[in-house]
């Protein structure tokens, strides 16, 4: 016998007829609306649900969208295979492949933007073009920092697994699970051959966005200079104050020309862009355009608008900045040295830069988080499109047996030598090797690392 399907609102009205009526249909009626809601996001949030909000928005919002192709949300099996199969291709027109548009956990990407908090073990690596991999900062107080790793130490083996020569997939799938207790034991090689494991877990940690702040002079006493030197590693919310910290203190420094130290930091909050912008220039430059954003056809009538200068309390007005780069400083970072150039002098010291002159806007897609490529920007001269990155005008490696903030490490003694002669320093011990022998050319790190400032 066919089993009937049972009507919800057949059933209320029944039972409101023999119940109080207005009551029992009111909290019957809440009752449905309530299941029909858990079944509309149940729907909305299924693998088809999710891969077809992502096609809308990028529809809406995607830079490139008069090359998208056409994907239908059945095909996929997840939003992240549906963001990669309507990715503009470089053959379609876009003047590079769209290595940009991502997609992240939406209450991790929170949790960092807002706080500068993330599940880590508290360290940062490079990749090199063969597959190598070596850290690049090692926080203090975090798991990492305890357990004594360093900048410079290459990693041999995580959990016992051979990471030399690795993909990056294997590499981030031998890390294990984003859980918090999770331990993992690293073998690992310092600069010096020494070999070390430790084991170490992930736990919640807080990196402040202002890593360093120094003031020192340079040049001879007939053409001193006080410098002062600033590592930045991410354009997220805690800068906004951290920074106006350091423009007071380098204000009483009585600072005249300034080394940002860019080389791992993958951008973020255009706002903090803008502020930092106009804590360099100053206010001579309040109103001037920093930066333009420029959208889709769709969007560009509505949408298309200009960042000027603000008046930011302790500004420096300074007429010489010195940027350090590697492959690792992207988007916000690379735009505000765009930005910047066409007033004050801007000297990039370093390798070049990732190459990321287009900006995302965050839209939620159940527990996930896309970032579609929206808008691409121009600074005041129209000027932008450096898809290949900012080429340094004085080469200089990343010496990483050397401490960051080591007047003598290579990045920064080579912008200490420009400041101080005007002229780069081309010897062997200042543009390479970029930190011993043996290890390949470092590679472009991948897009969603640079979300986190590759915090691992």
């Amino acid at each position: 016998m066919r089993k009937l399907k049972r009507n919800p609102i057949a059933a209320c009205l029944r039972l409101a007829l023999l119940c109080a009526p207005v009551l029992v249909l009111s909290a019957c009626l809440d009752d449905l609306q309530d299941r029909q809601s858990e079944a509309l996001v149940k729907q909305e949030c299924s693998t088809v649900g999710q891969n077809r909000q992502v096609k809308e928005v990028m529809a809406d919002w995607y830079l490139w969208v008069d090359y998208m192709p056409n994907v239908s949300p059945r095909g996929p099996g997840s939003p992240r295979e549906m963001l990669n199969a309507l990715r503009a291709a470089p053959s379609d027109g876009p003047p590079d492949e769209d290595r940009f548009s991502s997609i992240t956990d939406r209450e991790a990407d929170d949790q960092f933007r807002s706080e500068g908090r993330r599940l880590a073990f508290g360290f940062t690596n490079l990749r090199t073009d063969d597959d190598r991999y070596f850290l690049t900062q090692v926080f203090p107080d975090t798991p990492a920092g305890d357990a004594g790793m360093g900048r410079g130490d290459e990693l041999l083996r995580i959990n016992g697994e051979n990471v030399q020569g690795v993909s990056p997939n294997t590499f981030n799938q031998a890390l294990g699970p984003a859980e918090p207790d999770l331990e993992v034991e690293f073998q690992a090689e310092r600069p010096d051959g020494e070999v070390y494991e430790v084991i170490i877990e992930r736990e919640f940690i807080t990196i402040d966005p202002v890593g360093l702040l120094d003031a020192f002079d340079v040049g001879e006493e007939e053409n001193e200079r006080r410098v002062g030197y600033l590592l930045f590693r991410n354009f997220i919310g805690p800068a906004a104050d951290q920074l106006d910290e350091a423009f007071a203190e380098l204000n009483e420094e009585s600072v005249e020309t300034l080394i940002l130290d860019l080389r791992y930091n993958g951008g973020g909050q255009l706002a903090i862009a803008r502020q930092l912008a106009g804590q360099i220039a100053g206010p001579e430059f309040e109103g001037e355009r920093f930066l333009g954003l420029r959208h889709n056809d769709l969007l560009a009538e509505n949408l298309d608008t200009d960042l000027d200068f603000g008046d930011e309390s302790g500004a420096l007005s300074i007429d010489h900045l010195v940027v350090i780069g590697t492959q690792a400083t992207a988007s916000a970072s690379e735009m505000l040295v765009n930005g910047l150039e066409p007033f004050i002098d801007v000297d990039l010291v370093g390798a070049d830069t990732f190459g990321k002159p287009v900006g995302s806007y965050g839209f939620d897609i159940c527990d996930q988080r896309l970032f579609p490529v929206s808008f691409e920007t121009v600074n005041a001269e129209e000027e932008g499109g450096f898809f290949d990155g900012l080429p340094p005008d004085c080469p200089a490696a990343d010496q990483l047996d050397r401490a960051l903030g080591d007047r003598d490490e290579a990045s920064l003694a080579e912008a200490i030598h420009l400041i101080e002669t005007g002229e780069c320093d081309t010897t062997e011990e200042m543009v390479g090797p970029w930190q011993r022998p043996g290890p390949g050319t470092p590679a472009r790190p991948d897009v969603e690392e640079l979300l986190t400032g590759g915090l691992r």
